[in-house]
C-alpha cells in the first residue's frame, strides 16, 4: 500500500504481493519502501522523515541549479541577458528565420558620455545609469525580443520575426528617445546619449558573427558622426510619421 504522511509529503510503499500495486505506488511518486514485518511506528516515522529530507534536498538542489544557470546567462548588475545568452538566442533566431523564410535584426548600442559620468560622479553613478537605461530600453521592446548588456556601456537587441528593416528603424527611434530624460542620481541630473547601429538578416548578411560585426561597425560610425544612428548599406530610412 502507498502511505502518505501530510500534505505534500513524500510517499512510502509497503511490501505487497501485487506487482500492480507496486507499479501504482511508483507512479504515485513512492520514495521509500517498508517491509510489513518492520513497519513499527518508529520505523514508519523514520522512513517518512528520511523521505521528506531527500525530497527537500532535491528541491533545494533544483533551486540552486536554476539560480546558477540564471547567473551564468545574465548580467549581474542589470539582470539582462549577457553576451552568451544573446549569442545563443541569435543563433536559434537565425535558424527559425531560415525555416520560416523570416527576418530578424540586430541592434548594437553604446552610451555617449558614460565615461564622463564615471569620472565625475563615480562608478556607483555609472552603475545607476546602466540599470536605468536597461529599464528604459526594455520598454521599447516586445516580450519576444531580447535585450542584453554585452559589457561596459554596450547593449544589444535582437528583434525576431520582423517584416522588414523598417520595423527595426521604428524600434531605433524609440530607443533613441530613451535618453531624452536625464538620469536622476542623488539629486544630480546625468545627461546621457545613445549611438545605435543595426543589421538585418538576411539582407545585410546571413551569419550571426557578421550581423553583430556590421551592426557594431555602424554603431561606431554613428558615434563618430554624432548621428544617433547609422544604417546598413543600402537602407533608406522611412519618412517620419
Amino acid at each position: 500500500a502507498v502511505r502518505r504522511e501530510g500534505r505534500g509529503a513524500g510517499r512510502l510503499m509497503s511490501e505487497s504481493e501485487s506487482s500492480r500495486t507496486a507499479g501504482e505506488g511508483c507512479k504515485a511518486g513512492a520514495q521509500g519502501y517498508l517491509s510489513k514485518v518492520l513497519m513499527s511506528g518508529q520505523a514508519l516515522r523514520s522512513a517518512v522523515q528520511g523521505s521528506l529530507e531527500r525530497q527537500n534536498i532535491r528541491r533545494e538542489t533544483a533551486k540552486q541549479n536554476a539560480m546558477y544557470e540564471h547567473m551564468a546567462l545574465h548580467d549581474p548588475l542589470t539582470n539582462l541577458a549577457n553576451r552568451s545568452l544573446f549569442e545563443d538566442r541569435l543563433s536559434h533566431g537565425i535558424d527559425r528565420a531560415k525555416r520560416n523564410n523570416g527576418k530578424l535584426a540586430v541592434l548594437m548600442m553604446d552610451l555617449n558620455g558614460f565615461k564622463k559620468i564615471n569620472d565625475t560622479y563615480g562608478h556607483d553613478a555609472g552603475d545607476a545609469v546602466l540599470v536605468e537605461m536597461g529599464k528604459r530600453l526594455q520598454t521599447c521592446l516586445r516580450t519576444t525580443d531580447t535585450l542584453a548588456r554585452l559589457g561596459g556601456d554596450e547593449f544589444a537587441i535582437l528583434l525576431e520575426a520582423i517584416v522588414d528593416a523598417a520595423d527595426a528603424y521604428h524600434v531605433i527611434r524609440r530607443v533613441l528617445a530613451t535618453d531624452d530624460t536625464p538620469v536622476n542620481y542623488n539629486g544630480a541630473k546625468l545627461e546621457i546619449g545613445m549611438s545605435v547601429g543595426f543589421s538585418v538578416f538576411p539582407e545585410t548578411t546571413k551569419t550571426a558573427e557578421d550581423l553583430v560585426q556590421i551592426a557594431d561597425q555602424a554603431m561606431y560610425q554613428a558615434k563618430r558622426s554624432h548621428a544617433g544612428c547609422a544604417y546598413p548599406k543600402g537602407f533608406v530610412a522611412p519618412a517620419k510619421e
